[in-house]
């Protein structure tokens, strides 16, 4: 047997084998060829010569073959009668005549006369098909508009409280009843201006996928849509921080549509500066400046020239241009820049807004949003009021116009207006937009609970930490706690996010614990914190290093308060370690932080009687202290002179009484050059150190 037969034969079961040798054995040609075989082999033993012997050798292998191949034919054939549907009953009879062996009749069953008559008439009542179901296809996309028309109608009706429901349920009909483009683009831009992230990009890749399909069969109408579907598809991409997805479509974008806007450039040449503005901006987020720089310098190019102004659409992205570059000079504190650039943007947007009354508004108010910082940034502190105030006044009409779609532009424009306020110590104010910020998120929890916790988490933090600045410390401790438990519920995409808010919102419940002298109580939170702040460190030290070394002194602190001087000796050390690493990285900025551990060094040393310890720690701190005086003399002398003073009391009780009264009529001498505006305070420092030094020289 041959080897393909034995191989084929091996891989069924034995039932197979039978079934497929007994209708090898009963078919006509089998048995047809065996008795050919059996004539030939005769032959061969009865040929007279070794010629005719020869001859009928030959003919007896062509047979064996061909019943070799006979039987690797009816193992095909008997696979694919059993594999393939029997629909026909034509198939179930020519099956029947198989499985007897009964090939020929089985072949005379499939007349291919009749099967081939039966498929032209088939093949007829299709065409006649086809034209009904491509007339019902237009009838269906006929009505696809119809209902797409009656959901952006329904977007109007902004009074009803079910306009939004509706809506929705209109472009879910009119999709249903044909795929249409452009409509399930509309779709899932209505959802991403509604905040709705996941379904707008399921809309969005349905979008994509369709239109990808349809510019490969009419390239002239559909690669335009599909050049603003990777647009808008890689917005939302960036929104969800999912950049290098995004840039992927914004690159593809851009390669469209520089070959759209050279044949039509009145058309299509707002598609280039768009795609080109949004690239820029998200390289310019995963700080890739130059990059980004360039790409904005087309724009500007490009636009520099008045004739590229073709409508509306190019001055609305020229404004888009100007706000998004500005980002780049904010980022590297170039403000003037910055604020040259969105005063450009402000200028093009407030025309759009006054010659086409109710667009571009949020366009506007998001320039708006910018400006606030740059003014504050530039020290024109009531410019910056002036602006959010106007910003606010603009986002809550927006607000109250359609509050699906600009209550997040509310909350996050009264955040800002509230952080102002906040740092410029307008506490009330700040502390009355913080209650309608927090009463705003409220209300839009119940419909998108996923978007509006970290904003509500977020403003309850802030204003507990008002309310601390204020010293209402039992309702600062309430919204810290409010705040925190909303953090722990988030199902945050971005954990990092999470873990910072976390950390530090159990830092500052701990600072409230301090200033209430429930030493255990902070000593929690803190340590509660510490665990978030050694996770950030790790990812990103230059970051976070900071708050780690500041969580370690104070819980230090806590645990000297609580007398176990040994743990607090420890947190010191750890956070003073911190500290010296980053004095190296900047000096200016962490020197004050290393002082204050050495500080607490010395302290706790000299009351615990390592005066040698403290010594050193002393000598350390001096040369900070007369670094840092040198520079603010108003702000640090008076640290200087109690470090003297410390150092002279330890070498007292070093028995070094020279050294101690050097450095004690040292602080005697600065404490009286201390500015008269402090005479209670210092004179009493004074009296002090005046007491030591005659202590010391009565030993």
């Amino acid at each position: 047997m041959n080897t393909k037969i034995e191989r084929q034969i091996t891989l069924g079961d034995h039932s197979s084998y039978y079934e497929i040798s007994h209708i090898i054995v009963n078919s006509i040609d089998y048995k047809s060829l065996q008795a050919d075989i059996k004539n030939l082999k005769a032959d061969i033993e009865d040929a007279s010569t070794e010629e005719r012997k020869l001859i009928k050798a030959e003919l007896l292998e062509q047979k064996e073959n061909q019943l070799e191949q006979l039987k690797e034919n009816v193992f095909s054939l008997y696979e694919t009668i059993n594999r393939i549907p029997i629909d026909t009953e034509r198939i179930k009879r020519a099956k029947a005549h198989f499985e007897k062996g009964e090939f020929r009749e089985a072949d005379a069953i499939l007349n291919a006369e009749e099967i081939g008559k039966e498929v032209k008439d088939l093949k007829s009542a299709l065409r006649i098909k086809e034209k009904e179901v491509g007339e019902i296809e237009r009838e269906l996309s006929d009505r696809a508009e119809e209902l797409y028309i009656k959901a952006m109608t329904w977007r109007t009706f902004l009074n009803d409280s079910d306009w939004y429901d509706k809506t929705i349920n209109y472009f879910d009909m009119a999709i249903a009843a044909s795929k249409e483009v452009h409509i399930q683009h509309d779709y899932a831009q209505f959802l991403h201006h509604h905040h709705q992230y996941d379904a707008s990009k399921k809309q969005y890749q349905e979008a994509l996928d369709n239109c990808r399909v349809k510019s490969e069969q009419n390239p002239e109408e559909y690669l335009p849509e599909l050049a603003r579907i990777l647009n808008g598809y890689g917005n939302l991409l960036t929104e969800i921080d999912l950049p290098h997805d995004a840039i992927e479509l914004y690159n593809e974008s851009i390669q469209i549509s520089r070959d759209l806007s050279k044949q039509k450039p009145e058309k299509y040449l707002y598609h280039l500066t768009y795609s080109l503005c949004n690239t820029a901006t998200l390289l310019s987020e995963m700080k890739l400046y130059d990059v980004a720089q360039n790409l904005y310098n087309e724009c500007l190019d490009i636009y520099s020239d008045p004739e590229s102004f073709y409508s509306d659409v190019d001055w609305a992205c020229c404004g888009l241009v100007y706000h998004n570059y500005a980002g780049i000079f904010k980022e590297s504190n170039m403000y003037d820049e910055a604020l040259e650039l969105l005063l450009e943007a402000k200028t093009i947007r407030e025309d759009i807004v006054e010659r086409h009354p109710g667009t571009f508004e949020s366009a506007l108010l998001s320039t708006l949003n910018q400006l606030t910082p740059i003014y504050d940034s530039l020290k024109f502190h009531d410019k910056a009021i002036e602006v959010s105030n106007e910003a606010v006044q603009l986002a809550r009409k927006l607000a109250k116009e359609n509050s699906r779609a600009h209550s997040l532009n509310l909350v996050r424009t009264l955040h800002y207006n509230g952080l102002l306020n906040w740092n410029l110590n307008n506490q009330a104010e700040a502390l009355s937009i913080y209650e309608e910020l927090i009463e705003v998120c409220r209300i839009q929890i119940t419909q998108n609970p996923k978007l509006y916790m970290p904003h509500l988490a977020s403003a309850l933090s802030n204003r507990a930490s008002i309310k601390h600045d204020l010293n209402n410390l039992e309702e600062a401790l309430e919204g810290y706690n409010e705040s925190i438990e909303l953090y722990y519920a988030i199902e945050a995409d971005n954990m990092n996010s999470r873990e910072i808010a976390l950390s530090k919102n159990l830092k500052n419940k701990a600072f409230i614990y301090m200033d209430l002298e429930d030493y255990s109580e902070a000593y929690s939170n803190y340590s509660e914190a510490l665990e978030h702040f050694r996770t950030l460190a790790v990812k990103d030290p230059e970051r976070f290093e900071m708050d780690l070394s500041i969580v370690l002194h104070d819980m230090g602190q806590c645990k000297e308060k609580l007398d176990n001087n040994s743990e607090a000796y420890s947190y010191y050390i750890e956070s003073l370690n911190i500290r010296r690493r980053l004095v190296e990285d900047d000096r200016e900025k962490h020197l004050p932080l290393l002082a204050q551990s050495l500080d607490s060094i010395s302290t706790l040393s000299m009351d615990t009687g390592l005066l040698k310890n403290a010594s050193s720690a002393l000598d350390e701190l001096l040369l900070i202290c007369n670094e840092l005086a040198e520079k603010e003399p108003k702000r640090y002398f008076p640290d200087y002179a109690n470090v003297i003073t410390n150092k002279g009391i330890v070498l007292a009780n070093l028995d070094d009484i020279e050294g101690a009264l050097f450095h004690l009529e040292g602080a005697f001498n600065l404490y009286s050059q201390f500015p008269k505006s402090y005479p209670d305070q210092f004179e009493k420092q004074k009296e002090y150190v005046s007491d030591l030094i005659s202590q010391v020289k009565a030993l």
